[in-house]
């Protein structure tokens, strides 16, 4: 079931604009998720009667956000999930470099990843004797999803939009009209290239011509 969503999810991820963050993105995807399976158990131990053994697998299932719920939360509640994926290549600049982490910590929902991690615990130990607190984690784990959809996920395009890093619409279109300018031009010329070198029917140069015309 996962591989699917998580291919999904990552369609929708743009190579150009991850890169501007990769960055952060990398500091919260391996520091980030070790420090919270790290806090997260240590509290799951102190407050709940789990065991420390158990209470660290709690604190691993939940370190690890769900880009399939982000994605989800992001069409849901903005209509396009492109605003989230869209980032300013801004990091240079002191007034946003702050903004980036705290929005991606903060677009960090729990989902159908931290389910089927907790439901993949086994339901007896190696020798046979069993776990009689998988329950409880199942329900912990559960209980934190529900919370984080909710509260996160109702909260995440105003975050975003009051942020200042995420592109708008128009700003999109114009830079994909540029584009497609651009290109169009660079064809036009090596059309006339070509034309000269009579390296082609005219008849193609003339199809290519007014295709790249309508662009």
């Amino acid at each position: 079931m996962l591989p699917p969503l998580l291919y999904a999810s990552a369609e929708e991820m743009s190579w150009r604009e991850l890169r501007a963050v990769w960055k952060p993105v990398s500091v919260l995807a391996v520091g980030l998720v070790l420090a919270s399976a790290a806090a997260v158990g240590y509290v799951a131990s102190v407050l709940t009667p789990l065991s420390w053994q158990l209470a660290l697998v709690l604190g691993s299932v939940l370190a690890s956000t769900d880009p399939v719920a982000v994605t989800s939360s992001a069409v849901s509640w903005s209509g396009s999930s492109g605003e989230f994926a869209l980032l300013q290549r801004k990091g240079g600049r002191d007034r946003t470099d702050w903004r980036v982490p705290a929005v991606l910590s903060w677009a960090g929902t729990r989902g159908v990843m931290p389910l089927a991690a907790a439901l993949s615990i086994p339901v007896a130990a190696a020798d046979g004797t069993p776990l009689a607190q998988r329950p409880l984690v199942l329900v912990l784990t559960s209980s934190v999803v529900v919370v984080t959809l909710v509260v996160q996920g109702f909260t995440l395009a105003p975050v975003v939009r009051r942020s200042g890093i995420a592109l708008e619409p128009d700003h999109t279109e114009r830079e994909e009209s540029g584009a497609r300018l651009s290109l169009a031009e660079a064809g036009l010329r090596r059309l006339d290239v070509l034309s000269g070198l009579e390296a082609a029917p005219e008849a193609v140069l003339d199809l290519e011509e007014a295709r790249l015309s309508d662009l």
